[in-house]
């Protein structure tokens, strides 16, 4: 990991930065202080360095000490950990702490959330479409413990057409 981490140093200066504000209305709220990333690929749009619109490629790191929220979205993401350590749930799974060189995956439409420990988080993320009617850009949400809605509490996302997610609040 520490070549990696070195030529990442180097080039850090010249990342496009940002802030997610295009996940969810109440995101920016909720982690706008917290963590930055920088699409390497994916939307030039989001700041994507090489264009794909297959799937997205790029470099997350959140503040220690930081609860990201329980949250689910149509895309399947995988997470590598560069540096840091984080305890991540998986909805229908718990919780497992992830250290640098291992990874978590996320399949589509299934809540997780991740606290970061003592140290920064910086991981390297992958976003691709979650399968039939998932799409890269599709739906964000956040979810309860059980990863319901969190607006209306349904337990588990129970699927609408029309471009809704939740039967319950129609977002």
């Amino acid at each position: 990991m520490a070549p990696v981490l070195a030529h990442l140093s180097l080039a850090s200066a010249e990342l496009p930065w940002k802030v997610p504000k295009t996940l969810s209305s109440s995101y920016k709220d909720k982690m706008q202080d917290e963590m930055v990333s920088a699409m390497l690929v994916g939307n030039p749009e989001f700041g994507a360095i090489l264009e794909s619109a297959t799937y997205y490629v790029g470099l997350m790191v959140i503040r220690p000490g930081v609860d990201y929220p329980r949250h689910a979205h149509d895309a399947a993401e995988t997470f590598s950990v560069l540096r840091g350590e984080a305890t991540w749930w998986k909805e229908g799974e718990g919780t497992r702490v992830v250290r640098p060189g291992e990874a978590v995956v996320h399949e589509s439409k299934r809540g997780h959330g991740v606290v970061t420990g003592e140290e920064e988080l910086v991981c390297l993320y992958l976003w691709g479409p979650g399968g039939p009617g998932a799409e890269l850009l599709g739906r964000y949400w956040f979810t309860n413990d059980e990863g319901g809605c969190v607006d209306c509490g349904i337990s588990g996302m129970e699927w609408a057409k029309g471009g809704v997610c939740c039967v319950g609040c129609g977002r």
